[in-house]
């Protein structure tokens, strides 16, 4: 599996590419594209689903349904839609960096995210 953002520095371009052996065996791959209407930055692969950073928020995207699910102010304990960074902690836990502070979640729930630090985060 390889997940990557071919935008680079294109401020105009918003593509996320997702590449997934089908048949390890046989070498087929198959292609799936997620378009965005902002501005995407850091990926995290956790399990069966992509988290993806943008400016109005943090997308969830399952790698198998294809659901997406995006958590920002209005229905989350987000405090900054603006998401610069991700990382997975060692408990599963999914720390988020934002322009208004540090906070952690299960990777699941829109609420009891736990702020760590409030601070722009760049």
């Amino acid at each position: 599996m390889s997940v990557a953002n071919e935008c680079g520095n294109d401020e105009e371009c918003n593509l996320v590419t997702v590449n997934e052996a089908v048949n390890c065996g046989g070498g087929t791959e198959s292609w799936r594209e997620y378009l965005s209407d902002y501005d995407t930055g850091a990926l995290l692969e956790v399990g069966s689903y992509i988290y993806v950073c943008t400016v109005a928020g943090l997308a969830k995207i399952n790698q198998v349904t294809e659901e997406i699910v995006f958590f920002n102010t209005s229905n989350s304990d987000l405090p900054h839609n603006d998401v610069s960074f991700l990382l997975k902690g060692s408990n599963g836990d999914i720390f988020v960096g934002t322009n208004g502070g540090l906070v952690k979640f299960d990777g699941n729930s829109s609420t009891g995210w736990i702020t760590l630090l409030y601070t722009m985060i760049f």
